[in-house]
């Protein structure tokens, strides 16, 4: 499993950092029934890692949609302003999102390597990308909040 993962993360990683941000993920699969993310076992392990960073990449995606609203609104509030910068807000977020993404996915490729040696790539890597994307979700829920 870790190398459709991994080169995945690799792909979008070498595209973000040369200034193109991929289309997102596809979602992942919802968790399957009788899955237990409370005490997992054997294979139950990296599938509930997978349902975790899926939850935080939905995160992450709502917290975006709120904060690239509420840069539209300071846009518009600063457009008015006298002196106020020539920068979008919206603009600014895009690209510090694009930065995130190539950021992550290729920090988490180097976590990913690190795991690959004690035969836990995919657990590292996931584990990583959950880690580092909550972190993200956090700061874009804070942005989103300013009024």
């Amino acid at each position: 499993m870790i190398r459709p993962i991994l080169l995945t993360v690799l792909w979008t990683g070498a595209a973000s950092a040369q200034g193109v941000v991929p289309d997102p993920a596809p979602p992942m699969p919802p968790a399957e029934p009788g899955l237990d993310c409370i005490d997992p076992v054997g294979d139950e392990i990296v599938k509930c890692a997978e349902v975790a960073f899926a939850d935080a990449d939905a995160e992450r995606d709502l917290a975006y949609r709120l904060a690239i609203t509420q840069a539209r609104v300071l846009d518009d509030r600063l457009s008015d302003v006298e002196g106020a910068p020539d920068v979008s807000a919206a603009d600014a977020l895009r690209q510090s999102q694009g930065a995130f993404l190539a950021h992550r996915d290729a920090a988490c490729a180097a976590e990913a390597l690190l795991g690959v040696a004690n035969g836990e790539g995919d657990l590292a890597l996931l584990a990583c990308l959950t880690r580092l994307t909550q972190r993200r979700a956090e700061d874009l829920a804070r942005f989103g909040a300013i009024e």
